[in-house]
């Protein structure tokens, strides 16, 4: 995930470039469900994310293999 996409360019201090694993996309305008290890002591108390929801590796497994396109 390139922040660039959304217009942050390197050097901005919220720019980010994250290889993301289990990535479900679920809005055309870029929301994501994804893992996110990085943040797993802060989530469902904090907001740590620039948008998606992130999860545990394990959580995001599992909804990744049950999900389907449509």
């Amino acid at each position: 995930m390139d922040a660039a996409s959304t217009g942050i360019t390197p050097g901005d201090p919220e720019y980010y470039n994250l290889d993301v694993r289990y990535a479900l996309r679920m809005t055309n305008s870029g929301e994501f469900i994804h893992a996110a290890p990085w943040s797993v002591a802060s989530q469902g108390t904090s907001n740590v994310s620039h948008g998606c929801v992130g999860m545990s590796d394990a959580n995001a497994r599992w909804l990744f293999g049950h999900s389907r396109i449509g």
